[in-house]
């Protein structure tokens, strides 16, 4: 008898089928017996493709191992909201359709998290961490979401994020990945990590293995900022490239919706899905191309070889020799994947586009669109039907911790200069004349088919913001395991310290992701960085824990 009530040898009889089986695919196979399957830390969209494909697990595995990894670390993370309670059913659902009609695409079956602020016409909230819109329903959901439900993906459940996406609080107040209805998310390297903001919940889910892969969106630095530091791989596209209807809006003229996951071509993999026209955003008329190519055809380890990397020094941080000393390890393996590094790139005009206000255009933006957004929404419990509803439920009712949590942010952008004004029009004309000073003529002058720098250098990615323009972050290294450790201004939140991880952020034209996907997939084929170190806080529930319960049960319930 190959079986007992705990299922070790059930366990041990599975390990022995996947090892001798000619059918298993050789990346899946550990040094040892243990890594019969890949553990779901580090898995990959093609390999869950290749376990599905041998049924050798199902997607309903799949649910119920991700669910149990959450339960198991999401007190320490907070890093997810909510399960769809029709997880389970869906997955199934997707595993007959495999079995009778083949696959719809190779996430077919493959659990996807969403951040909280991405709506779905389900049983599931969509909030943006608030909690005057529990319950709120949009006439349709996000066309990013119909798109990936196309696809065969399981929408696993929501993720935190910064509340109202790092528009409500301000100064030493602002607490990156907090959120009333989430608390506070912690990125998995250190104790109390700070997981900036705001696509939090999205990058810490995807870095310890909570899903396959995760849905972020940002406004200025939300992907590039959180997926840096949870060693992870952003994509933030163009602006249009992936539609922003059913988002809870920041700013139209620079919102954007982007994959999360632990390698460029899994993230390549569900810009596939996501990206298109809608005839809800008008923004997706700008795409260039149709059909929409595959993200995926530049992912090749050469991909870097005679591309002219720039480097504009004076947009990193001053004073941060950690950062700059990975930086330095970075350009290095640029080189020796065949980049041609242009050095000493420095953008003009930076010192100007940093003395702009530029959070006079930005908030305005905020203030109008949600508005819009609120007055539009059909089915509104709260009655909250402009920002300064918001301000008033965020004061009276109690788990919005206000004022602990103030509404500096909120404030701001009451007061901030209308669109029609001198001063928004003023502001804003400078901001993008600066940024493409800066980044376009850059990119221009000196014939750079991209910029890389820290995804620290936050200036760089405002003017990404301000432009439109698509990054793709990866990767680049850890604080040293001697480095001092720094907190935010809260106190609440280290900031830097020991196996910090670094990110790359890598910046081109408008439209031109295939390229810059392939160029940090040749960069993280060269370094590996994320494999040289692990979470410190990471679930233990693997697919072969599932596998061993399932067949524990089948077996006895034959006898």
């Amino acid at each position: 008898m190959w079986f007992t009530k705990d299922g070790r040898q059930v366990l041990h009889f599975l390990k022995s089928f996947w090892i001798f089986n000619p059918l298993c695919h050789a990346s899946t196979m550990g040094a040892t017996e243990s890594a019969v399957l890949p553990s779901l830390l580090n898995i990959t969209l093609d390999e869950i493709a290749i376990g599905l494909d041998r049924n050798q697990f199902t997607s309903e595995d799949l649910v119920r191992s991700y669910i149990a990894r959450i339960d198991e670390v999401n007190h320490k993370l907070n890093a997810v909201v909510e399960i769809n309670p029709d997880a389970f059913a869906i997955a199934r659902q997707l595993d007959n359709e495999r079995l009778i009609s083949g696959k719809r695409s190779v996430l077919h079956g493959v659990p996807i998290l969403l951040k909280d602020n991405i709506f779905t016409s389900d049983k599931m909230q969509t909030t943006a961490g608030s909690l005057c819109l529990l319950g709120a329903k949009p006439e349709r959901e996000a066309t990013i979401v119909e798109l990936l439900r196309r696809a065969g993906a399981v929408l696993l459940g929501k993720t935190n994020l910064s509340e109202w996406a790092n528009f409500r609080s301000a100064g030493d107040n602002a607490t990156d990945g907090w959120s009333a209805r989430g608390g506070q998310t912690y990125a998995p390297y250190l104790e109390r990590q700070n997981p900036c903001g705001s696509s939090s919940g999205s990058a810490v889910a995807a870095a310890v293995g909570l899903a396959a892969a995760t849905i972020g969106t940002e406004t200025d630095g939300s992907i590039i900022c959180p997926s840096g530091k949870s060693a992870v791989v952003g994509i933030k596209p163009t602006v249009g490239l992936t539609s922003r209807d059913g988002v809870i809006p920041g700013s139209p003229r620079q919102d954007t919706v982007g994959p999360i996951a632990r390698t460029v071509k899994d993230a390549a993999m569900i810009l596939n899905a996501i990206a298109g026209k809608s005839p809800f955003d008008s923004a997706t008329d700008r795409i260039p191309y149709w059909p929409i190519p595959d993200f995926t055809a530049k992912c090749n380890p050469f991909a870097l070889r005679k591309i002219r990397i720039g480097i504009p020094r004076n947009a990193m941080k001053k004073g941060t020799q950690d950062v700059d000393t990975v930086f330095q390890s970075a350009i290095t393996a640029l080189k020796e994947a065949g980049a041609i590094v242009v050095d000493d790139i420095n953008f003009s005009d930076l010192e100007k586009f940093k003395g702009l206000n530029t959070d006079l255009v930005l908030l305005r933006d905020f203030k109008d669109s949600l508005d819009t957004f609120l007055q539009n929404l059909p089915v509104n419990p709260h009655s909250v039907r402009s920002l300064e509803d918001v301000i008033e439920f965020t004061k009276l009712n109690a788990g919005e911790f206000f004022p602990d949590r103030d509404i500096g942010t909120f404030e701001q952008a009451i007061s901030s200069p209308h669109k029609a004004s001198d001063v928004y029009q003023d502001m804003l004309h400078k901001s993008i004349y600066y940024a493409q000073n800066g980044l376009k003529n850059t990119l221009e002058h000196a014939s750079l088919d991209a910029v890389a720098l820290p995804a620290s250098a936050i200036h760089a990615t405002s003017m990404a913001a301000v432009l439109g323009y698509p990054i793709v972050t990866v990767p680049m290294g850890y604080y040293p395991k001697d480095a001092e450790i720094h907190y935010n201004n809260r106190g609440d939140l280290v900031t830097a310290g020991p196996g910090f991880p670094i990110g790359l952020q890598i910046i081109g034209r408008p439209f031109d992701e295939q390229n810059l996907i392939g160029y940090a997939y040749a960069f993280e084929q060269q370094t590996k960085i994320r494999q040289k170190q692990q979470p410190l806080i990471q679930p233990n529930t693997e697919l072969e824990d599932t596998l061993a319960k399932r067949m524990g049960v089948l077996v006895k319930s034959e006898l």
